[in-house]
């Protein structure tokens, strides 16, 4: 890491913290400067805008969500179930965990004002979750496991079973479920799920 790119690590950590405890409106330049200990011509020579900020904040947090890999091509129904198992659990964590929670809610209290960071959050959280989902879904109807017409509509249709009431609890800061609730929640999404989507032969 070169020096002028640790002083913006410097700046991004420091507008996250203050964004965080304090909120996006009530942070101004200034203070994302001493918190990162730089002058605030450093800051502006990196970001040019609190907005500019903020979407770096955006795309630091959603490139540090847990990524789920596969090495074998879905050929069963255990095969497609596991993989869906992951994806699910990797979009929970949206939801879950409190530092990406309390991006959502960042994000929501600015999306209105800006509308270039609510678009930036959707396209490389939900809608980057969404694709995978439809290239999963796609891999399974070309495998012959699954009969859908419609990918896009099934993707989201998935997403929003398995992880049920917990974007709206995040939201409303009410308490999470706990793990073995939410497992059965998911694995009852993945279920109703299969049993409209399964290929019968």
């Amino acid at each position: 890491m070169t020096q002028e790119d640790a002083k913006k690590k410097l700046i991004s950590n420091a507008a996250r913290k203050l964004f965080f405890e304090r909120g996006y409106d009530s942070t101004s330049m200034d203070e994302v400067s001493r918190q990162a200990g730089v002058s605030k011509a450093t800051v502006y020579a990196h970001f040019e805008s609190k907005e500019n900020l903020l979407l770096q904040l955006i795309e630091d947090e959603v490139a540090a969500l847990p990524a789920t890999t596969r090495n074998e091509p879905i050929k069963t129904c255990e095969d497609l179930r596991a993989a869906l198992q992951g994806l699910a659990g990797r979009f929970a964590v949206m939801f879950q965990d409190e530092e990406t929670v309390s991006l959502h809610r960042l994000v929501i209290s600015q999306a209105y004002i800006y509308e270039g960071i609510g678009k930036a959050f959707y396209e490389a959280g939900p809608l980057r979750m969404e694709r995978e989902v439809i290239a999963l879904l796609r891999e399974g109807v070309e495998a012959g496991l699954l009969e859908i017409d419609d990918l896009h509509l099934a993707a989201s249709q998935l997403l929003s079973l398995v992880v049920g009431t917990l974007p709206l609890r995040a939201m409303l800061s009410s308490r999470p479920p706990t793990l073995e609730n939410w497992n059965k929640s998911m694995e009852s999404g993945l279920s109703i799920f299969l049993s409209a989507y399964l290929a019968h032969h």
